[in-house]
């Protein structure tokens, strides 16, 4: 059965992650919407928690309902529901139904009931089968057309790079790349301090003596300060940090070798609001 006309549909994740995992979300509702030969389809969480990009279930289907939809359906992005969205994700359609009497709203079953799920495991698992087992020496990948056959710094035929002196630097900065630090914003915050080190022609790659290397980590912690970086040499930590900052953290902390004012805490202290809004 075709979508209806005056219909609309929203696909329905239970909670966002980092914004880049929004995005490729967003762009999944849109084949779906592709897919389905032209209803808007919007992309909304169970709990969207803190990301403020993030539409609740509610929200989108305001949206629809505002965009003139007559008919919603509500599809769950997760192989089973956990913990109470089986009961909540109901719990909602019902309370949205009795506020729009005129649209029509129907729930579809979580994708872990369907059979081609299950298809798409078999397939998985029987190409699987051709993969490197874990432990195994990892082929190097395909180069591009036109690449050229010996990367620089190789030794002909492969192998162990070439040894090379590290840039000298007059900073590094971990970036936190934890699951909460990109919940809040860290890989938009990495990539503007990126922007503003190269437009300074203080990146790593510059010949400068004051030259920042960045590096991306795993959680730093504490997570209350996300999204947040640490400083070296002397280890201080820059919490709440956001990518409109990233100017004032390269001139006031990098530049200068002061502080941010707000946003500077020491290993063992507690950011001075810990906890997000």
């Amino acid at each position: 059965m075709s979508a209806p006309v005056s219909g609309a549909a929203v696909l329905l994740a239970v909670a966002p992650g980092a914004p880049g995992d929004q995005e490729r979300f967003r762009q999944t509702a849109a084949r779906l919407g592709a897919r389905l030969g032209g209803p808007p389809v919007l992309a909304a969480y169970v709990v969207p928690g803190g990301a403020a990009a993030a539409l609740s279930l509610t929200d989108a289907v305001e949206r629809t309902v505002a965009g003139g939809a007559e008919e919603v359906v509500v599809v769950p992005y997760v192989v089973e529901w956990k913990t109470g969205e089986w009961q909540d994700v109901p719990d909602t359609m019902q309370e949205l139904a009795r506020a729009h009497p005129a649209v029509r709203f129907r729930l579809a079953q979580p994708l872990g009931t369907a059979e081609a799920l299950v298809d798409l495991a078999a397939r998985s698992s029987a190409a699987a089968w051709a993969l490197p087992a874990a432990g195994d020496p990892a082929p190097a990948p395909p180069a591009p057309a036109g690449a050229p056959r010996e990367a620089p710094g190789l030794p002909a035929g492969g192998g162990a790079p070439a040894a090379g002196a590290l840039p000298a630097h007059g900073a590094h900065v971990l970036a936190c790349f934890g699951r909460v630090c990109q919940q809040y914003g860290g890989d938009a915050v990495h990539d503007a301090l990126l922007a503003e080190l190269a437009a300074r022609g203080l990146d790593a790659g510059s010949a400068a003596p004051g030259a920042v290397k960045v590096t991306r980590t795993k959680c730093l912690a504490p997570c209350a300060g996300a999204a947040l970086v640490c400083v070296y040499p002397g280890g201080d930590f820059y919490w709440n940090l956001r990518p409109e900052l990233m100017p004032r953290f390269v001139d006031e902390v990098l530049v200068a070798g002061g502080s941010l004012a707000g946003h500077t805490f020491r290993p063992g202290d507690l950011p001075a609001a810990a906890g997000r809004p």
